[in-house]
This record gives C-alpha cells, sequence and structure tokens, in this order.
C-alpha cells in the first residue's frame, strides 16, 4: 500500500507553489486536516518538528550512512511527444546498523506511489525477519539539501535488507542536467529531439529518487520504453539485453551494470549514425555522429581504440564492459562526461573532419583519453566524495598526457602541460584563498562545482607527475597497479592512494594545504648556497607555512646533475659552481635564483646554450615572469630582457611562446588605460615581427607541429598588437573565404585571420562573421571560434551587440559563457561585460543554470578589474547572490592586480 503522506505532500506544493496559505479558510484547513487523516498522516506537515526521527543531523548536506543501497532496477517511460518521463524503481536497501530512518535524495520529481514492498512467504533472498507487513510511517523532505526522509514501522536491524518502491514523473529538464532535452539541427535544418542526461555531480536525484553520492555504489537495472518508434538510438551505459515493440513502444532491457555511483548511470534517445570496431577479445567500441556525419568520428574512434589497450596494459587491469560507447550531445554543458561504457561528449570535443586543424585534433585526442582514463580513475575507482575529486580528475588529466605521448610523441604532450595546464594552474593557486586539493569545506552545491576547477585537474595531474618523477617509471607504474587493484569497485580517500608509497609524509602538505612553494636560492662568497622555501602568494600579504616535500634535480655547469629532497624551510649547500639549474619534480613549485645567475640565464637562452632543454627553458622564463611580477627581489626588467633573448635566440618553441604572451597578456590587461601602453604594444608587435620573419606566415609541408601551432600563435598576437603586414594578409584572407573560396583557408590559421581582420577591419566584416556565427547551419566548431574570434573586435557597439546575444534563443546555453569569457577579456569590453551580467544576472541564470554560471561565468566577468571601486562593487552584488568559493578568488584577482601595479608601474614606465 502507497504511504498516505503524498497525498499530504501534494497539498503542500500546491499551497507552497500558488502562495495561497494565508487566503485559506478555516473549513477549507478542516477539510485538509479531514482528507490528511483518512488517509492516516499528516507526515507533511510535521516537517518543523525537531522531533522527527530522521531529523536533520549535524552535517545534513550529506547522507547518513545508516542504509546503503545495493541494487536499483529501474523503469523509465521516455515519452519523446511531449518531453517527460515517468519511473519506476525498486531499490534493494540494507542497514549497516540499527535503524527506522532511510534517507536518499530526490529533487522537483513528483512522487506518485512509495512503499516497502512486501516479502512474499517464499522469498528468502532477502535478510528482513520483521513484520511483512512493514511500513512508511511518515516523509519529510528537505528542499535545501534535496533529501527524503522515511520513518519506518519497525527498526531495521543490522544487515537487514528491504525493498524500496517508488514511481515518480518529471518534464525532461532544459537546463542541461539531470535528464534533459537536447535539440539536434540536421544538414537540411530540420530539429530532432534528444533526450540524454548529465548526472554529475548532484543531478540523478533530479531523474530518480537514489542515493546521491559517490560512495553509495550500486547494481543498476536498467529497462528505457520510448512511445516514438522514430527514435532508433537508445543506449545505456551497458549493451541491451532486449529490445522490442509492445503495445506501439519500444522497450529495450539493459544488462546490469558493475557496482557504480549513481553520478554515472546515463541512458540516452535520439537518431545518430554510428562509426564502429569490434577487436578480436569482442570488445565494441562506437562512435555516435549526427546523421550523415560518421566520418567525422573516426579520429576519435582510432584514438580511443589504442588508448583503450594503453590503459588495459598499464593498469593490468581489462577494461571490464562488453562495449564503449562514445557519443556527440548538441547541448552539453561540460566538455565530455565519464559515464561508464557510455561517454558523453560536446559536439566540438569529439568529431572533426578530415581537415581540421592541428590543435583541434588535439583537443579531441586529449578530451578523449581523458575520458577513457576515467573507466578505470573515477568509474572503477571513485573518489568517496566530491571533496576529492582530484582523485578522479587530477588522474584523468594526467594520463591523458601520458597516453598521448605515447601516440603521439611527436606533439611533445608534457610541453602541452605545462603550458596548456600548468601554468593557468599555478596563476590560481598563488591567490590567498584558493582551495587545497582535498577540501574539507565542501558542504554545498556550490562548493561541489567550484571543485571541478584548474586546481583539481591541474595540481593533480602535476602532484601525479612530481611522484612519478621522482619513483621512475616501474615504480609509478607499481604504485598505481596497487592502487587500482585494492581498491577496485570501491571508493577512495587520498589516504588510500598515498599511503601504498614508501614516503609516508611526502604527500600530507600537497593534498591538505593550499598553495605551492617559491624556492629562494642565496648565494654566499664561498660557493655555499641556501635554500629556503615559503608559499607562493600573489599578494601583497605574505604568509608562513609549513615546508613542503619538494625531491628537486640540480644540474651544475660543472660536475653531475643530482637530486635531493627540500624538506624544511631552511637548508644549506655546497655547490662547486658558478651557477647551476634547479628544476623541482612536477614543476610544482617556482624558483628564484641570485641575480647573477638570472642574468647568466638570459644571456644563455641568447645564445643558444646547449644546456636549455625545452622543459628548462619553459621553466626558467616562466619563474622569471611569474616571480617578478610579485616579488620585489627580482625586477619585472628581467622578464622583459628574457623575452628579448628568446626572441633572438633559435627557439621556436610553441609551449614556451604560449607561455610569454599569456603574461604579456596579463600585462596588456592591466596597461590599457596608462600612458605606457603604446610603448608596450609597439615593443611586443616588433617582437613578434621578428620571430614571424623567420617562420613565415605561409604553411609547409616541412613545418613540424610546433611551427604548425607557433605560426597561427603568432599571427594571431601580431594581429592584436597591429603589425601592419599581418593585418593585411589576414584580411585578404578572411576577404576571400567570405567570398566563397573556403578551401583556401588553412585551418591552422583560421581563427588568427579572422580575429585579426574583426579587430581591424570595417564593421560590415563582423556583420559577415556575426551572421555565421549566428546561423543554424554552421559546424559547431565553426561556432566555437567564430565566437571567439568576434570578441577580438575593438567596436565596443559590436561587442555589446555580441555580449547581448547571449540572451538569444539562437544561442545554446553552452556557448553563452564562452562569449561571456572571450568579450571580458577584451579590454575594451570588460565594464559593458560586467554591467550586463548584472543587470541580466537572472535570466542568466535561467539560461545558463547554477553550475555553469557558478563554475564558468562569475570569476570570467568579475576578476580582471584593477581599482577599489570595482572591488566593492563584485563584493556587494554577490553578498546576497552567491556562496560560490569563485567569489573570493574574482576579489583576489582584483587584489592582485593592484598590487602588481603598485609594484611594478614605475619599472614599467622607465622600461618602455
Amino acid at each position: 500500500m502507497a504511504c498516505s503522506c503524498i497525498v499530504d505532500r501534494k497539498i503542500s506544493r500546491i499551497i507552497k507553489k500558488h502562495h495561497i496559505i494565508y487566503r485559506l479558510t478555516l473549513p477549507f484547513l478542516a477539510l485538509i486536516l479531514l482528507i490528511s487523516l483518512i488517509y492516516g498522516s499528516f507526515a507533511v506537515f510535521k516537517n518543523t518538528d525537531l522531533t522527527f526521527p530522521c531529523s536533520d543531523h549535524n552535517d545534513a548536506f550529506r547522507l547518513r550512512q545508516h542504509t546503503i543501497p545495493l541494487r536499483y532496477d529501474l523503469t523509465f517511460d521516455v515519452d519523446m511527444k511531449t518531453m517527460s518521463f515517468s519511473g519506476v524503481e525498486v531499490i534493494t536497501i540494507k542497514a549497516l546498523n540499527k535503524t527506522s530512518c532511510i534517507e536518499l535524495h530526490s529533487e522537483e520529481l513528483m512522487i506518485t506511489d512509495i512503499r516497502i514492498l512486501e516479502r512474499p512467504s517464499s522469498d528468502f533472498s532477502f535478510s528482513w525477519k520483521g513484520s511483512r507487513s512493514l511500513t512508511i510511517k511518515s516523509m519529510k523532505e528537505n528542499d535545501e539539501f534535496h533529501t527524503l526522509k522515511l520513518l519506518l514501522s519497525e527498526t531495521l536491524n543490522e544487515n537487514d535488507e528491504i525493498r524500496l518502491y517508488i514511481a515518480f514523473n518529471a518534464p525532461l529538464r532544459q537546463d542541461l542536467r539531470g535528464f534533459y532535452q537536447s535539440v539536434y539541427i540536421a544538414d537540411d535544418g530540420s530539429a530532432s529531439n534528444i533526450a540524454t542526461t548529465q548526472f554529475e555531480s548532484i543531478a540523478a536525484r533530479t531523474a530518480f529518487p537514489c542515493y546521491d553520492e559517490p560512495s553509495f555504489k550500486a547494481v543498476f537495472n536498467l529497462t528505457l520504453r520510448v512511445n516514438d518508434l522514430s527514435y532508433p538510438t537508445i543506449l545505456s551505459n551497458m549493451h541491451s539485453i532486449r529490445d522490442e515493440v509492445i503495445d506501439g513502444s519500444r522497450v529495450v532491457s539493459f544488462a546490469d551494470t558493475p557496482k557504480m555511483s549513481t553520478y554515472l548511470l546515463a541512458f540516452i534517445v535520439g537518431s545518430f549514425d554510428k562509426v564502429s570496431y569490434v577487436r578480436d577479445d569482442g570488445l565494441v567500441f562506437n562512435v555516435y555522429t549526427p546523421v550523415n556525419h560518421r566520418d567525422e568520428g573516426l579520429f576519435a574512434l582510432s584514438v580511443a581504440i589504442n588508448v583503450t589497450l594503453f590503459y588495459e596494459r598499464f593498469f593490468d587491469i581489462p577494461y571490464p564492459l562488453q562495449k564503449m560507447d562514445m557519443i556527440a550531445i548538441p547541448d552539453f554543458r561540460a566538455g565530455a562526461m565519464e559515464n561508464w561504457g557510455l561517454i558523453t561528449y560536446r559536439s566540438t570535443r569529439l568529431l572533426g573532419p578530415s581537415d581540421m586543424s592541428l590543435s583541434r585534433r588535439q583537443d579531441i585526442a586529449y578530451v578523449v583519453a581523458h575520458e577513457i582514463a576515467h573507466q578505470w580513475a573515477g568509474d572503477l575507482v571513485t573518489t568517496s566524495f566530491w571533496n576529492s575529486i582530484f582523485l578522479n580528475e587530477g588522474f584523468a588529466r594526467f594520463f591523458q598526457h601520458y597516453s598521448v605521448d605515447r601516440l603521439f610523441p611527436e606533439w611533445r604532450s608534457w610541453e602541452l602541460f605545462l603550458s596548456r595546464y600548468l601554468q593557468p594552474t599555478l596563476s590560481l593557486d598563488a591567490l590567498p584563498s584558493i582551495h587545497p586539493l582535498n577540501n574539507a569545506l565542501v558542504n554545498s552545491q556550490a562548493a561541489i562545482e567550484s571543485m571541478f576547477d584548474v586546481i583539481s585537474y591541474g595540481k593533480g595531474a602535476a602532484v601525479l607527475l612530481l611522484f612519478h618523477d621522482y619513483l621512475g617509471q616501474d615504480a609509478f607504474r607499481e604504485w598505481m597497479q596497487s592502487y587500482f587493484k585494492s581498491h577496485m569497485y570501491g571508493a577512495v580517500v587520498p589516504h588510500d592512494l598515498f599511503s601504498l608509497l614508501p614516503q609516508k609524509e611526502s604527500w600530507q602538505r600537497w593534498i591538505h594545504a593550499p598553495g605551492f612553494p617559491l624556492i629562494s636560492i642565496v648565494a654566499s662568497d664561498d660557493q655555499t648556497f641556501s635554500f629556503s622555501q615559503s608559499r607562493f602568494v600573489a599578494s601583497s600579504h605574505k604568509n608562513t607555512s609549513s615546508p613542503w616535500w619538494i625531491p628537486l634535480s640540480l644540474h651544475p655547469s660543472t660536475g653531475e646533475s643530482s637530486s635531493f629532497v627540500l624538506s624544511s624551510s631552511f637548508t644549506v649547500k655546497k655547490i662547486s659552481s658558478d651557477w647551476f639549474f634547479v628544476e623541482p619534480f612536477g614543476s610544482l613549485a617556482r624558483v628564484n635564483y641570485p641575480s647573477s645567475m638570472w642574468l647568466s640565464f638570459i644571456s644563455f637562452v641568447r645564445s643558444n646554450d646547449p644546456s636549455m632543454t625545452p622543459s628548462r627553458l619553459f621553466k626558467l622564463v616562466d619563474d622569471c615572469f611569474s616571480i617578478s611580477f610579485f616579488d620585489s627581489s627580482l625586477p619585472i626588467a628581467y622578464a622583459f630582457k628574457m623575452t628579448e633573448a628568446l626572441v633572438a635566440s633559435s627557439f621556436l618553441d610553441f609551449p614556451t611562446y604560449s607561455m610569454v604572451l599569456r603574461h604579456l597578456r596579463f600585462v596588456d590587461s592591466l596597461l590599457f588605460d596608462q600612458p605606457v601602453y603604446f610603448s608596450f604594444q609597439s615593443w611586443v608587435r616588433l617582437l613578434l615581427d621578428s620571430v614571424l620573419s623567420r617562420i613565415g606566415f605561409s604553411p609547409s609541408s616541412s613545418d613540424s607541429p610546433m611551427i604548425v601551432q607557433l605560426r597561427g600563435l603568432l599571427l594571431l598576437h601580431a594581429g592584436y598588437y597591429g603589425s601592419p603586414s599581418v593585418i593585411s594578409y589576414s584580411l585578404s584572407q578572411t576577404n576571400s573565404f567570405l567570398s566563397g573560396n573556403v578551401s583556401s583557408l588553412d585551418s591552422n590559421l583560421k581563427f588568427a585571420f579572422f580575429a585579426t581582420s574583426v579587430r581591424h577591419g570595417p564593421p560590415s566584416l563582423f556583420n559577415s562573421l556575426f551572421s555565421l556565427f549566428s546561423s543554424s547551419s554552421s559546424h559547431p566548431s565553426d561556432l566555437q571560434l567564430l565566437s571567439s574570434a568576434l570578441s577580438y573586435s575593438s567596436s565596443p557597439s559590436l561587442l555589446m551587440r555580441l555580449v547581448s546575444s547571449t540572451l538569444s534563443p539562437s544561442i545554446r546555453s553552452q556557448d553563452a559563457p564562452s562569449i561571456l569569457h572571450h568579450a571580458a577579456s577584451n579590454n575594451l569590453c570588460r565594464e559593458y561585460v560586467w554591467k550586463f551580467f548584472k543587470n541580466h544576472y537572472d535570466a542568466l541564470l535561467f539560461k545558463l543554470g547554477s553550475r555553469s554560471l557558478e563554475t564558468k561565468v562569475i570569476f570570467s566577468v568579475s576578476s580582471l578589474f584593477k581599482d577599489d571601486q570595482s572591488y566593492f562593487d563584485v563584493h556587494q552584488f554577490f553578498s546576497h547572490r552567491s556562496s560560490s568559493p569563485l567569489v573570493s578568488l574574482s576579489l583576489d584577482s582584483i587584489r592582485r592586480h593592484q598590487f602588481f601595479l603598485d609594484l611594478n608601474l614605475s619599472d614599467l614606465l622607465s622600461f618602455f
């Protein structure tokens, strides 16, 4: 029999929804009471009763550990005509100790039936020994924490198992989370609906009531019933075991999943083509693409086949499922999602034509390798909670480079890791309010979402790289195998990983403390050098901190290289050498040398000294910029002299130039309203023209991958800084493209040409590219490129038009954050983006959803200012709107910019 509190809860929802409680008359209240008593419960109106036995505990955001799910048997009826669904589930639940409460998650679901299933007298598969008529006495919902708490008629004993039956329904969501609607626009302009899922991090509860935390792993059995036979593609994590038409609906049942977390469950209904490969052992790889676009999935398929085999051999654990599906979803907020056996991707991160650019090819390879790494790191072995999500994401970021480096060694993946991921990571990790890798303060949805950042991904990967370099490849592999084999199908905490290391205390500060160290080296007269460490903070407030465990390699000008561990705040070493390089393992520390050494290094770079390996060159230049920006002991002029030396040398490394230009654009953003800005622009423009004169504007078949990417990077920035020859060449190429010569434009240079043309060309050119951007027939990859290129405009009115388009129905919600991010990065548009964001906050929240707004927009639009008025404006605006930790980081960033100018502006005026 269904719990009678369903009637009460429906009445309560109506009262709350329509705000009529104050207009209820006494007779009507009496009628409600009578109905409730007839159905045997009045529990919903007791939700504030502190005597409710399942009342909130001290950590109400987390579920109690009194019961756990063992199995979900789920059936969904998906109505593709009304874009809604209904479902029934039976959850097999086990009690871990004596309790009369069941607590699980449910969010925005209409529950129509809920009860404990009776145990037939002949059923011995469950251990419940109490009454066969176990019932639910009352039920309590918590809208803040999305919990559903059930009070049972009898107490469960330890190891008792029961079956909880729940029926529910809801419309498909429109906010790209949970079970939601996506729309695919075909080549002929027709629209086709897709019903798809995105449950990470806490959205499974919006599709079915469940224990929606990673540690509550269970087996899932799923059946989908779809009422429209025109949708041929029906998928879930596992292979189908039944597929038939019953009463006009297609019914597909899937095999049981392995034991896994709720956020990894996935199911999809739509119309797709696919390209497939079957391995000799029967493992099936499928890439699902839009109809008539099968060939665009071939590269991703090739990468998937190869990295899967690599991971199986590296971890010594076979992929445990029979198939690996990868599917492109038109509306997808993240880059991709590692659902076990059914990996979902934003279209641009999975699909590409055969003539796609090298950067696009790399992006697809890294994203595919990242998601497949998750099939082991995240799916097989899962973080127990989101406060240590680096155990999933840091692993995947590390192994995407580790595996792709084996497939495409010419890409020099670890150098790309330094520029693409580690440099932004250290920039954020230098802010005072940044969180540690293992964050004990994750106690809200906003805090959960904020953990999916460059710290969890980039720093998590760098910590693994540190131990890889310290242990050596073989010992590192043994460590990984031991970890994964010890915790298969389980949930873990950081101690489970690092306790397997022989260096028991080496990891504590890297994981539990924010920030990273600055190693300062001071020379004495007798070739004695002191090494001290402190936290590197981009702030005027320098805090003392406990020391990190830092393994270092030391390379002197003469003699053998050596390694040592700096584990105290201060140590002294005798080094018989005039100069030496210090390389922290994992590149997770900055090194400040004596002034004489910095001058020597500048000279070595200029003279192409063979001691300057690509990674060493990158580290020296990056440290020189970063330290001089925020530490008065190293003049900022040294960074600019190092840049001049790099340009004068024969080094043509894409990662190093990418890093240098990121630093120079940081300076650019803070000087644009200063008198010195034009001198700074001229200086950068001359340097870029000098390098471009050596590699040329036009591609060559003999170009290495590094030169291919470097040319596009230099053309983009030379155009930004006003190089006449680059502007003329870009306008010529873009106009030719717009005239119909589409194939003549090199895909590796398209973005540089478009951005330069938008910045320096007539408004009509912006309008032409904006029309392409607004067209539903444009390829997703072109939309991404165009939105970024349009943000380079130097016209405030055109930039306003671009920003305003984010609220247009023609702009997918997944694309709006990128537009706002790039537009806010434009010096001419920053103030307008902030005003637009404030004036349309509610509309943006409605369109983008809280997760996207919190993680992808807040920091982008509010962190780039440099004055007190903006600081207080940002603080006041968010004080009653958002609890996201990113607000504090935005305020830190504003103070960082002020500190930079206070420290360096006079030196900048002197240098330029």
